[in-house]
């Protein structure tokens, strides 16, 4: 038994790695869901779906006039996130 819960969690925790790693790259705020903007630190429910209404961005500074987005925010998920549509000099 112990045995089948060891595998059990090494498949569970390998699962949760491949997940983590496929979403290294950074979410597109033009056509990402609900869900994918939630996984953003400080985005809720509600944030998430003024940012789906506020579509589109054209640079991530947009997101400032999105309400519950602040420049603390903004500053966080600016790395996490792309309108798909910034140069590559304005990524950084």
């Amino acid at each position: 038994m112990k045995r089948w819960t060891t595998l059990l969690l090494c498949v569970m925790l390998t699962g949760c790695a491949t997940v983590l790693k496929s979403e290294a790259r950074p979410i597109n705020v033009n056509s990402a869901s609900r869900a994918q903007l939630e996984l953003l630190p400080g985005i809720g429910p509600a944030t998430a779906q003024r940012i789906i209404e506020g579509r589109p961005f054209i640079k991530r500074d947009d997101l400032l006039n999105i309400k519950g987005i602040d420049q603390e925010l903004l500053k966080k998920i600016k790395p996490l996130v792309t309108t798909g549509r910034e140069k590559p000099s304005e990524r950084r």
